[in-house]
C-alpha cells in the first residue's frame, strides 16, 4: 500500500515537471485557437509545424564537410574514389525524414 502512494507521488511530481516545461506550455497555449479550424485546417497547420520543426533541424546539423581534419584534403570537392561516401545534408524536409530510412548495404 505505501509503495502505490510512492509511486502515486512521483508520478505527480513527473507530471508537475512537465506542465512547468516552456516548450510544452508554447504549445499548449495554441490549442484553444485549434477550435476555430475544420480538420482539413487542423492537418495541414499541425503538418507545416511539424516541416519547419524538421527544416530548423536540417539547418542545424554539421556539413560532413566542415568536419574536416588536418590531416584531410581542404578541397570541398571530393575525389571520384570518395564521391559515395560524402552525403550532404539534407536540404529540405524530404531529405531530412528519408536519411532517417536509408538502409545500410554492408
Amino acid at each position: 500500500m505505501i509503495q502505490i502512494e510512492e509511486e502515486k507521488i512521483k508520478a505527480f511530481k513527473e507530471k508537475e515537471k512537465e506542465v512547468e516545461d516552456e516548450d510544452v506550455l508554447f504549445l499548449k497555449s495554441l490549442a484553444p485557437y485549434f477550435k476555430y479550424m475544420n480538420p482539413v485546417q487542423k492537418l495541414r497547420l499541425k503538418s507545416k509545424i511539424q516541416n519547419t520543426i524538421a527544416d530548423e533541424i536540417a539547418l542545424a546539423m554539421p556539413s560532413p564537410l566542415s568536419n574536416s581534419s588536418s590531416s584531410r584534403s581542404m578541397s570541398i570537392i571530393p575525389s571520384p574514389a570518395h564521391a559515395s561516401s560524402i552525403v550532404a545534408p539534407p536540404t529540405n524536409t524530404q531529405q531530412f525524414y528519408e536519411s532517417f530510412n536509408v538502409e545500410d548495404d554492408s
